[in-house]
């Protein structure tokens, strides 16, 4: 059964990794609060499985430098931008959710 996985830990926190490794294909991962700083952490993009970064905690972190034309962007700055949503698409994940973890 497809999950949606909702991350606000850190990279290197317990319950992140925990999230890591119960991901399975099918399944959805959200990125919030100080979780964005680890959209690149290995093992975490993977195929089958939807992963997304809330807009706002990546501005707050200091990820604001994601260029939406993706024209000199740093580093993951463009994987960043294709990962972004808002707020309204997380709660459009959780209406269409049959299961959700909060990590």
């Amino acid at each position: 059964m497809p999950t949606l996985h909702i991350l606000n830990k850190p990279p290197g926190h317990p319950r992140f990794t925990m999230c890591q490794r119960q991901l399975a294909e099918g399944d959805t991962l959200v990125l919030l609060e100080d979780a964005v700083l680890g959209f690149r952490q290995p093992g975490l993009a993977r195929p089958g499985v939807d992963l997304f970064v809330l807009r706002a905690d990546a501005f707050a972190r200091g990820l604001a430098h994601v260029s939406h034309s993706g024209s000199s962007a740093p580093s993951g700055a463009q994987l960043l931008d294709e990962l972004v949503c808002d707020m309204a698409r997380v709660v459009d994940l959780c209406v269409s959710a049959r299961r959700i973890v909060n990590w």
